[in-house]
């Protein structure tokens, strides 16, 4: 992914300028990314949805989360570090503020709908144990901490973890534009010394229960900070990456998708003491958490052979899938606040009615449609239809109905 976007980079600046107001071209292969990450981390926040067991994740050491923050950090380059480099670092420092100030509030909306939303299943299907599962049932039993911890991002219930790690992540953007500012390597010094800081020393654990100190940050920023700036640093051209298709980089990323599979892969783990002690010996507790380095190399190895293969099939990208998760990875946030609603839903139809295929593959494929049509909904109303001026009439069409008025009275009237 890195090197194609990379390639097209490249590819832009040897066409010609586009003309002034033209809008600027945007690359399908980091909305396709974005938009296929959205389906696998719906499927894993479904509860009892045995599909997950097929992702890419358990047969590796990273997931779709991986994906969706590596995305977000490339994306961020592309719109607000060049921003800092085009208007001024005021007007970057504004740009980002602003899209937390969104962030924060969308994410504090949507916790609200979806409490509504589980109590509402609850009641239905009677099973009080969907709110504590959960852990909204915080909010009831001590609505003053859990409401005082919800607007400070100290209360972070299951499936509301992404959001939050986004925010802090933006924060961080100004302070390594302005190290970037002092020396080109300090960016690169900074993030280093942050997640080694995490790993060494440890900490902070950020809480996120006002009600259980022992609970923290399911992704904390520190850690996940790495693969975030790692594709800010290649958005911004500050760090190069092999060619698609490079030999030596082929063989490494092959190699470590292969080695990590019987340490990833539960059947092979669970039924092999080898496997199971190695896994233990490299993989401490919280490896996800705090980002394990694993699971950093493992993405980067995922993501050079994906973007190999579209670079050898290009027409993989001019497919209708691909525009489908084009259309949903332009429209991420939307799409990714529906998508908790929507697991919800899904996993309660699941546990209502049954795990089996006929089951499953329907309510993924449900689920799967309502994120397009959110996509496609959000993508229209930010088109805003109805500013467009009407199409003008022809002067021979207007002409017609006022000849046929005027001469209507001598024109005769044919029986019905």
């Amino acid at each position: 992914m890195a090197a194609a976007l990379e390639t097209t980079s490249q590819t832009r600046s040897a066409s010609p300028a586009p003309a002034k107001g033209a809008s600027r071209q945007r690359d399908i292969r980091l909305d396709v990314f974005r938009g296929l990450a959205l389906l696998f981390i719906t499927v894993t926040h479904t509860g009892r949805n045995w599909l997950m067991e097929l992702l890419p994740s358990h047969f590796g050491f990273s997931s779709g989360t991986e994906m969706f923050v590596f995305c977000s950090g490339i994306a961020s380059g592309l719109a607000f570090g060049a921003l800092f480099l085009k208007r001024g670092f005021a007007m970057g420092m504004l740009r980002v503020a602003h899209r937390i100030w969104q962030i924060y509030w969308v994410h504090i909306a949507s916790f609200i709908g979806v409490v509504a939303l589980t109590m509402l299943l609850a009641g239905w299907f009677g099973r009080p144990d969907y709110v504590s599962n959960l852990q909204q049932d915080v909010l009831l039993t001590h609505p003053r901490q859990a409401l005082f911890g919800l607007v400070t991002l100290t209360y972070l219930p299951p499936l509301f973890d992404i959001l939050p790690l986004y925010v802090v992540l933006l924060a961080m953007i100004p302070l390594v534009m302005a190290a970037r500012r002092l020396s080109p390597t300090l960016p690169f010094l900074l993030v280093g010394s942050a997640y080694v800081y995490l790993w060494t020393v440890g900490g902070p654990d950020l809480p996120g229960n006002p009600i259980n100190p022992s609970q923290h940050w399911l992704f904390n920023p520190l850690g996940w900070q790495l693969l975030f700036f790692t594709g800010f640093f290649i958005a911004m051209k500050w760090l190069p990456t092999p060619a698609p298709g490079t030999p030596w980089a082929l063989t490494a990323s092959v190699t470590v998708l292969l080695a990590s599979v019987p340490l990833s892969w539960h059947v092979l783990y669970e039924n092999f003491g080898l496997f199971s002690y190695i896994r233990e010996a490299v993989l401490p507790a919280n490896d996800r958490s705090h980002f394990h380095l694993l699971r950093f190399v493992h993405f980067l190895a995922a993501a050079y052979l994906a973007v190999s293969l579209v670079a050898a099939y290009p027409g993989l990208m001019r497919s209708i899938p691909a525009r489908i998760l084009a259309m949903m990875g332009r429209e991420t946030l939307a799409v990714f606040v529906a998508s908790v609603p929507i697991a919800i839903v899904s996993g309660t139809m699941l546990d209502a009615y049954g795990t089996g295929l006929d089951i499953v593959l329907p309510v993924t494929l449900l689920g799967w449609a309502a994120l397009v049509a959110v996509a496609y909904v959000t993508a229209t109303l930010k088109a805003r239809p109805w500013a467009k001026a009407p199409e003008p009439v022809e002067a021979a069409g207007a002409a017609a109905p006022l000849q046929l008025a005027m001469v209507g009275a001598k024109s005769p009237v044919r029986p019905g």
